[in-house]
C-alpha cells in the first residue's frame, strides 16, 4: 500500500522540485482572497529568474470544476481535492467568502480541509476562512485573527481560540491567518519571505506596489467606537451633547452635571447602558471625529486637534497610535481624500 505523506515526512521542496501550494475555494469565496495571495507564490520566480517555478500554485474544491466567487460572480476553475490525496502539500490556503455558513456547514468539505492539513507544512486562511479552520478544530487553544468585522463572531462561536481583532495577520505554530481580502496578500508574502528572503520578498512587493510589511493594524480600517447603543433616552440625549461639545471639557463632572447625577451614580449608570468609561467613551468619539476631519485635505492637522477637543497635538497623536497604531500624520497619508 502507497504511504500517505505526512507533514513530518514532508519536505518544502528541493532546488528542482517546485513547493505545492493549494488554495482551497468554494461557491461564495471573495475572488481577490484567491488571486491576490496566488499572484505573490507565482511572482517568486520571476523576481528570482527561476527557470522552474518555485511555487507550483493550485485551486481545489471539493468536488473540482467551476466555483462562482462573490460578489463580482466570476467563475474559476478548481480541481478536486482527490487529486492531491497522495502528495504532500508545502501551503494550504483557505479563501474568505460572505457567507461562511455555508463553508462550515459543509462537513465533507471541511473533513477534507482537515485531512489536508495533516500533510501540509503549514496552513493559512484570509479573510472568513479563519472559520473553515476553527470548524476543523484546529485553531483550538492557538492564536488567530480574521477580518475586523467578524472576529467578535469568531470568539464567541470557537471560544477556545484566542482572536487577535487588530493584527493584518498572524502566526502560531505552523497556523496562520489574515484579515480581510487584502491582509491575505500581506500574508502570502510574509511566507514568501520565509522561504526565500527578505530580498527576493522586497522585490516582490515592489514589483506588487505594496508594502513589504503593512504599517499598523486592522483598527486603522475599522471603527473605534467599541460602545454598545443605549435605549435609554437620557443616554441619548448626552450622547448627541457629547458629540456636539468635543471641544469643551468633558469631564465625569461635567457630564454627571448634564444629567442631574452625582458623579459616582454618573459613572455607574454610564458603564451599565454603554459598556464603557466615560473617559473612554469621549476619547473615542474625539478619535472618530478626528479621523473624518483629517480624511479632508482642507482641514490643518492642528485644526483637527482644536475642533475635537484633544489638549494638544501630542495627545492626539498618542491617541491615534495607542487605538489604531498610525499617526495621524501617517493617517492621512493613506486615507484622505484627495483628487487626482
Amino acid at each position: 500500500m502507497q504511504k500517505t505523506p505526512t507533514a513530518t515526512s514532508h519536505t518544502s521542496g528541493t532546488h528542482n522540485t517546485p513547493k505545492l501550494v493549494l488554495m482551497v475555494v468554494f461557491d461564495g469565496a471573495i475572488a481577490t482572497d484567491i488571486a491576490g495571495p496566488l499572484d505573490i507564490f507565482a511572482s517568486a520566480s520571476l523576481m528570482k529568474n527561476e527557470q522552474l517555478p518555485t511555487y507550483q500554485v493550485e485551486i481545489v474544491s471539493l468536488h473540482g470544476g467551476l466555483v462562482t466567487t462573490w460578489p463580482t460572480n466570476i467563475q474559476m476553475m478548481s480541481k478536486p481535492f482527490s487529486e492531491f490525496e497522495n502528495k504532500a502539500i508545502d501551503t494550504l490556503l483557505i479563501a474568505g467568502g460572505a457567507h461562511k455558513s455555508s463553508v462550515i456547514e459543509n462537513q465533507p468539505l471541511i473533513d477534507s480541509i482537515r485531512e489536508a492539513a495533516q500533510r501540509a507544512r503549514r496552513i493559512a486562511s484570509i479573510c472568513t476562512g479563519t472559520f473553515a479552520l476553527a470548524q476543523a478544530g484546529l485553531l483550538d487553544e492557538r492564536s488567530a485573527t480574521t477580518h475586523w468585522n467578524w472576529a467578535e463572531q469568531l470568539q464567541e462561536r470557537y471560544p477556545k481560540i484566542k482572536v487577535q481583532p487588530d493584527a493584518i495577520y498572524k502566526k502560531d505554530g505552523k497556523l496562520y491567518s489574515s484579515a480581510g481580502m487584502t491582509a491575505g496578500i500581506d500574508l502570502a508574502l510574509a511566507l514568501t519571505e520565509e522561504d526565500l528572503g527578505r530580498e527576493t520578498a522586497l522585490k516582490i512587493a515592489q514589483y506588487s506596489v505594496m508594502f513589504l510589511k503593512r504599517p499598523g493594524g486592522q483598527s486603522q480600517f475599522s471603527s473605534v467606537l467599541s460602545y454598545q447603543k443605549s435605549d435609554d433616552a437620557r443616554m441619548i440625549a448626552l450622547q448627541e451633547w457629547i458629540l456636539a461639545n468635543l471641544q469643551q471639557n468633558l469631564s465625569v463632572d461635567r457630564m454627571a452635571e448634564f444629567l442631574n447625577m452625582a458623579p459616582r451614580t454618573f459613572a455607574r449608570f454610564f458603564k451599565q447602558n454603554v459598556g464603557t468609561s466615560p473617559a473612554k467613551y469621549v476619547e473615542e468619539m474625539r478619535l472618530n471625529t478626528a479621523r473624518q476631519y483629517i480624511e479632508n485635505p482642507q482641514t490643518s492637522i492642528n485644526e483637527v486637534v482644536r475642533r475635537c477637543g484633544f489638549e494638544n497635538g501630542e495627545k492626539m497623536r498618542r491617541s491615534f497610535i495607542r487605538n489604531l497604531g498610525i499617526s495621524p500624520q501617517d493617517y492621512r497619508n493613506r486615507f484622505c481624500s484627495s483628487q487626482l
